[in-house]
């Protein structure tokens, strides 16, 4: 993370390479759902670029990550269109409150 937060264009991709499937299992766990879990998943990889330079490293990158999927999905439950349409599991729903 140190290096995406210098700038680092490859930092990013390893980034990804390494955490991509646990971002999408823990998005996936939460949702019940494979393609909005994929949507989140994209979502926190972009907000992780956005937000490199206010990263501070106190603990483990794993934690700060799971915290980060974690929080991205709740934004992703809450949202209007994830409510209304119907897709969203019992699991995903009972999650949501």
């Amino acid at each position: 993370m140190s290096r995406l937060a210098a700038d680092d264009s490859a930092a990013l991709e390893a980034i990804m390479n390494r955490y991509e499937r646990t971002v999408l299992n823990t998005s996936y766990r939460f949702l019940g759902d494979a393609q909005w879990a994929e949507e989140v998943a994209q979502d926190v990889f972009v907000s992780i670029y956005q937000q490199r330079h206010r990263y501070q490293s106190r603990g483990r990158f794993s934690t700060w990550l799971f915290r980060f999927v974690k929080n991205r999905t709740s934004i992703f439950l809450l949202t209007p269109e994830s409510a209304s349409s119907g897709r969203l599991t019992s699991n995903a729903k009972k999650k949501a409150r």
